[in-house]
């Protein structure tokens, strides 16, 4: 993992020296350091676990897992205090699926806050780390035959709750998540939704032209 000055001045800076491979990267709140997922320990080659680290700016780096599990694709909340990831607890199980977890900024109260649905939450055509919407939702993405799905989770572990469907790209942009949305019968439509999540605008008609209409609200 480097780190270079956002003007593009001075050389780049490794964070992470030695022979290990790291994977997703996010800010921590107050930007001192970040949060990784990497296979740092000796037998990684031989003993699946992957962890997620705490990497500051002045090269310290901490382990916040205990390689008992899979971790990857970490997001911080926006107050700095928790992190998401996406994982589980047995990497030598295989198929499984993949879920949607919290902890503290510290590693402590390491939970999973998607087993009210039984689907994997790595999505194969769509795979994304999950988003928080302010300090006390999450958004993740799951797959259900062969479709993709947008749920909103707390991180009290309630069941998630369905958002959007059938897409096959999404992001965050401050006030709205836009997304890309087609299914076999369409093509691609652009549609934002706000976040209050009590729908999206369509941006692009999904007929098959792809002619630009008016926006309208799709429930």
């Amino acid at each position: 993992v480097y780190v270079v000055d956002v003007d593009g001045t001075g050389n780049p800076e490794n964070l992470t020296p030695g022979e290990f491979q790291h994977d997703g990267i996010a800010w921590t709140a107050d930007s001192s350091a970040i949060i990784t997922a990497a296979q740092r320990h000796d037998d990684w080659d031989t003993q699946l676990a992957s962890d997620l680290y705490r990497v500051d700016l002045d090269g310290t780096i901490t382990l916040l897992t205990d390689h008992s599990g899979t971790h990857a694709a970490p997001a911080v909340s926006p107050d700095g205090s928790m992190i998401a990831f996406l994982g589980n607890d047995n990497p030598a199980l295989y198929p499984q699926n993949t879920k949607v977890g919290v902890m503290a900024i510290d590693g402590s109260e390491r939970r999973f806050v998607s087993d009210g649905l039984d689907r994997t939450f790595f999505a194969l055509n769509c795979p994304h780390a999950p988003l928080w919407i302010g300090d006390t939702t999450l958004l993740a993405t799951a797959e259900d035959r062969g479709a993709t799905h947008v749920y909103r989770l707390p991180p009290s572990g309630d069941p998630p709750e369905p958002l959007l469907g059938s897409l096959t790209d999404w992001f965050q942009r401050l006030e709205a998540i836009a997304r890309l949305r087609g299914v076999e019968s369409n093509a691609l439509e652009t549609a934002v939704i706000d976040r209050h999540h009590h729908g999206c605008l369509s941006l692009l008609d999904g007929d098959s032209g792809g002619h630009i209409g008016p926006p309208h609200l799709v429930r």
